[in-house]
């Protein structure tokens, strides 16, 4: 079974738990050193208070920035398994580029009266060439809508089937991949304070992006792990090409 949501979702719930951590240990701080206010001056308190947050946010900040590096780890493990499944060796005959311009000619002169139907019936020895097939959909592209306007839909669903789904997975890759290079490691807002005498000392809390970041890695994981678990031997592949994300 290839598990990448439940992967993430542990560093995730790690991560929060380090947050939760650091919170307790910020509030032991404060209320220790507060209250010790008849005990020793006022400045040296601020300072006690000061220099033990910093050491405690920067431990925290050691543990959230090795949650990053293990996310990165889990994409790159992912990617060598699925990045293989989304090319096809392909056989290429000795008048393949005279059948690629006769396909073309065909693309240009039915012009807008192509159909789905029949763009497959002279490109279906294509369907496994995917530069080709790009090709092939940019100049259908000239002539019709390739995609309907209204619901997002192809209008091509048997002639680019394949394509759309490799260009779907590459785009969900790389999205993921730029979540992944900052996640965990925002800089934190301020959220809850402590108050020890007119001083006050603040918890740190996720910003936006991080909350966004994480929503969404999850919903691209699903994405690829649902494409993942319908190939057979997923958790066999081995990186065998190279990489074909596109920047």
């Amino acid at each position: 079974m290839f598990e990448l949501v439940k992967k993430i979702q542990a560093i995730i719930d790690a991560y929060h738990e380090n947050n939760e951590q650091l919170a307790k240990e910020i509030k032991r701080i404060v209320e220790e050193w507060g209250a010790e206010v008849n005990a020793y001056k006022m400045d040296y308190i601020k300072e006690q208070i000061r220099n033990e947050v910093a050491a405690a946010r920067s431990d925290a900040e050691k543990i959230n920035k090795l949650f990053n590096q293990q996310l990165n780890v889990i994409l790159d493990e992912a990617k060598k398994k699925v990045l293989p499944t989304l090319t096809t060796k392909i056989s290429k005959p000795v008048d393949y580029a005279v059948r690629i311009n006769i396909a073309l000619q065909y693309l240009n002169n039915e012009g807008k009266d192509i159909t789905d139907e029949t763009a497959f019936m002279f490109l279906k020895d294509f369907i496994d060439d995917v530069e080709q097939m790009k090709i092939f959909k940019h100049v259908i592209g000239k002539h019709v809508e390739v995609v309907n306007d209204w619901t997002g839909k192809s209008n091509f669903p048997i002639t680019f089937g394949k394509l759309n789904q490799v260009e779907m997975i590459l785009n969900t890759i790389n999205d993921m991949d730029a979540i992944a290079k900052m996640l965990f490691i925002y800089p934190r807002e301020d959220g809850e304070m402590y108050i020890v005498n007119g001083q006050a000392y603040s918890v740190p809390i996720d910003s936006y992006e991080q909350d966004a970041g994480e929503e969404s890695i999850i919903g691209h994981a699903e994405t690829i792990e649902e494409y993942a678990n319908k190939i057979p031997g997923i958790d066999q592949v081995t990186d065998q090409t190279d990489p074909i994300v596109e920047e």
